[in-house]
């Protein structure tokens, strides 16, 4: 699966992404009056990595190669409370 595929998922589910800087995170999904994703594109630093994070705020299943690079960094880190997050 491609970002682009990703993207045409959000876009069917009319969640709106768009770049933000964030503190501690790099990615995060908020509803407020409509859907959004929130990515800190300065500190995503490759392709996989911004794959996996739409992915996983899509609840998508990347590829098992991005799913274990997902897991296996440091980079990023599931929080609980988004707004405390950001």
């Amino acid at each position: 699966m491609e970002i682009l595929d990703l993207e045409n998922i959000a876009n069917r589910e009319k969640i709106y992404i768009t770049n933000f800087k964030m503190r501690k995170i790099k990615a995060r999904i908020i509803k407020y009056d409509n859907t959004y994703i929130f990515m800190d594109y300065s500190n995503i630093k490759t392709y996989t990595e911004e794959k996996c994070l739409l992915a996983e705020e899509l609840n998508v299943e990347p590829n098992i190669v991005e799913f274990a690079y997902k897991y296996y960094t440091n980079n990023n880190q599931l929080k609980t409370n988004a707004f405390d997050s950001i």
